[in-house]
């Protein structure tokens, strides 16, 4: 989280985190030129938020420690101005990364802007029509979810990222994010003793889990889990889950002497996402880019 970042310096730290990758993995310059640009305006448009946590914001500490999250996800949903002005700033990002869905993109965002106030049934139809709309407008349901992912994230990230500090005493033993319940899209280790972190797929929160146990199926049998490392980047791995068949890339930040941007860094994960799926395996939390093949 980077929450004292102003606009200008929040698109430069992902534009060059891209660029370094150039430099590093050539060999996914396709990956990069199609996420590049959203990347880069979806940071801007972030830092251009208002950094403010709910008024009435609090935690119900039973349910807590059950495992409900803070937010449900319908509560992320975006106001009809909001939506609009994300489909004007993001939309075009993704005409420029994605040209062979470019006329789809074009459908999407010309309903959102010229909506009218019950606009607000887009971002709702996130959880449940998402195949109602996506007929009405005649476009791939697996684009317009991609599309409205993309247009609420910035917005959750800078809800997650405005929270105070949670209480001392509370702890949060689930693999799913604790402030919006999504999967992650990340693991990391940091610190002397490499203590394990999640990164939330949606709203880009951190978490403490533990290194030992599947975040899907909640397994400790250390028989069922496998790693893969990267060749050449050894610091890069894929955890891989044998009893739900569920894997996770993720990163050593330990010896790292150059700033990694957590938010970029799966990308450069992109073989072993691969790797994992063509060994029977899934990602919790389906990504632009890895779906690999039929979903």
């Amino acid at each position: 989280m980077n929450p004292s970042l102003l606009p200008q310096q929040a698109s430069e730290r992902i534009q060059k985190a891209f660029d370094r990758l150039r430099n590093q993995v050539p060999q996914l310059a396709n990956v990069l030129d199609a996420f590049e640009a959203l990347f880069v305006e979806r940071a801007l448009l972030k830092a251009e938020l208002p950094a403010e946590a709910p008024s009435d914001f609090s935690i119900d500490p039973v349910k807590f420690s059950r495992g409900v999250p803070i937010f449900s996800r319908d509560e992320f949903a975006l106001s009809p101005e909001w939506l609009k002005d994300a489909a004007d700033r993001l939309i075009p990002a993704m005409e420029k990364g994605f040209p062979g869905i470019g006329e789809q993109l074009r459908v999407i965002r010309e309903a959102i802007v010229n909506s009218e106030p019950e606009g607000q049934s887009f971002s709702s139809a996130y959880q449940t029509g998402i195949e109602d709309w996506a007929e009405k407008l005649k476009v791939d349901p697996a684009t317009l979810r991609f599309v409205l992912f993309q247009l609420e994230k910035p917005f959750a990230e800078k809800l997650a990222e405005s929270l105070p500090p949670f209480p001392e005493g509370l702890e949060w033993l689930k693999g799913y994010c604790p402030v919006c319940g999504s999967w992650p899209e990340l693991g990391f280790l940091e610190g002397k003793e490499g203590h394990r972190k999640l990164r939330c797929s949606f709203c880009g929160n951190n978490w403490g889990f533990m290194r030992t146990q599947c975040p899907f199926c909640e397994t400790l049998d250390q028989d069922k889990m496998e790693i893969h490392f990267a060749e050449n980047r050894e610091f890069e791995r894929v955890e891989l889950c044998h009893e739900c068949k569920k894997y996770l890339v993720s990163i050593d930040l330990r010896d790292r002497a150059d700033e990694m941007v957590l938010e970029v860094a799966p990308l450069a994960m992109v073989h072993l996402d691969i790797l994992a799926q063509e060994k029977g395996f899934s990602p919790a939390a389906i990504l632009g880019w890895n779906v690999i093949g039929p979903t």
